[in-house]
């Protein structure tokens, strides 16, 4: 019986896509990225178009895939998907985010929360000088395919960390 009611409810639990753009020329189904986030439920995909305009900073407390343009799309006039700052979680010891993926985005600053965020995946972005600051908290975190361009990334008490395939232009030692 146990079998059949998680079958039951794995079959009925599906993910959505949400888009998002806040560029008149390219609509989405909404145009603030912080609202498309409070929308989504844990498991779905937010897809961010390209827009002259940064999305700002956002907070994620739910397990989500969002999903950009890429740091140089090839195309005439490509425009990218940029965000400010990524904070992960926003209540200490409660890791909702646990399990979010962030993929192709031009960004400043990515960080988890106190008590740990776990099992994120950092690819293919792209940390703009300045600033950059990728704060790895909790275990199971993954960077892959980054460029980071004079930035650092501090390590907290985490476990399981895989950093590959990443290019690190002038930034500080982990």
């Amino acid at each position: 019986f146990t079998l059949l009611a998680i079958s039951f409810l794995t079959f009925f639990a599906k993910a959505t896509v949400l888009t998002v753009s806040n560029h008149s020329n390219s609509p989405g189904q909404y145009t603030n990225l912080q609202t498309a986030v409070n929308a989504a439920s844990a498991g779905d995909t937010i897809y961010v178009h390209g827009s002259p305009t940064n999305y700002g900073t956002i907070t994620i407390d739910k397990r989500l895939t969002l999903i950009g343009t890429g740091h140089k799309p090839n195309k005439t006039n490509a425009l990218v998907s940029e965000i400010g700052t990524i904070q992960l979680d926003s209540i200490p010891n409660i890791s909702g985010a646990s399990g979010t993926k962030i993929i192709g985005f031009k960004l400043s600053y990515i960080t988890g929360y106190l008590g740990g965020t776990h099992h994120i995946e950092i690819k293919r972005n792209y940390f703009h000088p300045g600033s950059t600051k990728i704060n790895i908290t909790g275990s199971g975190w993954t960077l892959t395919n980054n460029i980071v361009r004079a930035g650092n990334i501090n390590v907290n008490n985490n476990s399981n960390l895989i950093i590959q395939n990443n290019i690190l232009d002038n930034s500080f030692p982990l």
